[in-house]
């Protein structure tokens, strides 16, 4: 994948007490609590999880994931942290590949699929941001980041695809707050009402998405 705009090496939005694990055991050790946690959350969402849950399914100790994490809200971020950097490196494959597609519908078809293959890679992990968004009531820093390198690919997509003066940037926003929502919402199971068939789904993506656009 190509590398988006989203700073991996940056972890200032975990907050102070985390440290990246400096030698090869303490790698594996965090590998292994992170790999446990995504399967719990995937089984119990992130109210449901506990810091003893991950403990007991690593076989590591509640004392070891405390010190290398702090919290579970800070293992979380780092989890969330890796959807980031995948979501804005395809965004910039995206962006790279434009000159591929045949037209406007077609670029934006590529978006809803690849979007949702991105949410459904990373589910446990995002439908837990939701959970921890509604918890907090405030956007985390490193959804506003991902979020921004969405609106730069649909003002990259107006660009390419749209004549000029018939666009602006307020649409690029829209369109990328309609993909989110969308297919977020898709994921929470909180929008039945949309169709059940992917087909079908990314198509009507793209209709309202395309409006969003053209603002």
């Amino acid at each position: 994948m190509n590398s988006g705009s989203f700073d991996v090496g940056d972890l200032s939005s975990l907050g102070s007490c985390y440290q990246p694990p400096k030698q090869e055991r303490a790698r594996v050790t965090e590998q292994r609590f992170l790999e446990c946690y995504e399967m719990l959350l995937g089984e119990k969402g992130f109210a449901g999880v506990s810091v003893d849950d991950i403990a007991a399914m690593s076989g590591l100790g509640r004392a070891a994931f405390l010190k290398r994490f702090g919290s579970k809200e800070t293992a979380l971020l780092l989890l969330y942290r890796r959807y980031c950097h995948d979501a804005s490196a395809e965004m910039a494959r995206l962006r790279d590949a434009l000159p591929d597609y045949t037209g406007l519908r077609s670029v934006l078809y590529a978006v809803s699929e690849a979007y949702c293959a991105l949410l459904s890679e990373h589910r446990a992990v995002n439908r837990a941001m939701g959970e921890f968004f509604y918890t907090q009531l405030r956007v985390h820093p490193m959804t506003q980041a991902i979020f921004r390198d969405a609106v730069a690919m649909m003002e990259a997509i107006q660009q390419r695809w749209l004549e000029q003066g018939t666009y602006t940037v307020q649409g690029a926003w829209s369109g990328a707050q309609l993909l989110v929502h969308l297919h977020f919402g898709n994921l929470l199971g909180a929008t039945s009402g949309l169709p059940q068939e992917d087909r079908a789904l990314h198509a009507l993506v793209v209709d309202v998405v395309e409006v969003g656009l053209r603002r």
